[in-house]
């Protein structure tokens, strides 16, 4: 019994470190190159800086234009993952522009998990601003999406169906923990468990709000079963993936747009 626990523990800390090192070594690179060729030389990535009440900063990029041709548009809002940059979600944000979504918008925060106020109000404070944009551009703004991924899904969600934002159409979290579970090698922070407990409670009473879900069968950070928390399969997808690599998973270059498509056509949205 000594021998397989050991056993698993050895394999989770390969997958996890392995996840990590390729992410940072492999992927970081390129995400880093195209991230600055975008904000910096060919200049299609503005960024724009706000601030909450209490002086708590961020950084909100912006993907795309609105178009001042149409009388009213969506947009997406991506929120990275703990101790990440929206570069690594380039990828993304660039298939929901080249999907002609409406503008495209990342946010650059630094998330505190022991007081979640602090950076969920620079969460409404994007979505004002963003809402603030449209008006400014004489375009009506019918709603937004959110996409998080980790610690991105887990705020994107308890935005949605926590304080009920009414101006989100839809959540699609990527390897956010919206369920606590209790795991050998992957437990659940103490602070995060309050949230969790409140956004899985509300995921299942509010059925009318989509929350598409795009989990790793092998995350190393949370067990499915705490990812996976809506099992209809129209708004969900297991990925043969870990929890960073899933990002870059070929299955991510379907699902994503499909769910955005899904995300940016619900009828029942609403904001609506």
């Amino acid at each position: 019994m000594k021998s397989q626990n050991i056993g698993s523990l050895i394999r989770y800390l390969t997958a996890k470190w392995w996840d990590i090192l390729f992410t940072d070594l492999i992927r970081m690179p390129s995400c880093v190159a195209r991230w600055f060729y975008h904000l910096k030389i060919k200049k299609n990535i503005r960024d724009f800086h706000i601030e909450d009440s209490s002086g708590k900063k961020a950084i909100l990029y912006q993907q795309g234009h609105w178009d001042s041709k149409k009388q009213e548009t969506k947009a997406t809002l991506i929120l990275h993952g703990l101790y990440s940059h929206p570069c690594v979600m380039s990828h993304l944000a660039k298939l929901a522009q080249d999907m002609h979504a409406g503008p495209v918008f990342s946010l650059y925060l630094t998330y505190d998990e022991n007081h979640e106020l602090s950076h969920r109000s620079l969460i409404k404070q994007a979505l004002d601003t963003i809402e603030k944009m449209a008006v400014n551009h004489s375009v009506s703004l019918k709603g937004v999406v959110l996409v998080g991924h980790s610690m991105g899904g887990i705020e994107a969600a308890h935005t949605a169906f926590v304080t009920q934002d009414k101006r989100i159409l839809s959540v699609i979290s990527i390897a956010g923990r919206l369920k606590v579970v209790e795991s050998l090698y992957s437990p659940c922070k103490p602070s995060l468990k309050g949230s969790l407990d409140e956004i899985y409670t509300k995921v299942q009473s509010l059925k009318l709000i989509p929350l598409y879900q795009i989990v790793g069968k092998h995350d190393w950070n949370a067990p499915l079963e705490a990812t996976l928390i809506r099992h209809n399969p129209s708004c969900a997808h297991i990925v043969d993936a870990m929890h960073f690599n899933i990002l870059f998973h070929r299955d991510m270059y379907t699902k994503f747009p499909e769910f955005l498509t899904k995300s940016l056509t619900n009828p029942q949205a609403p904001f609506l």
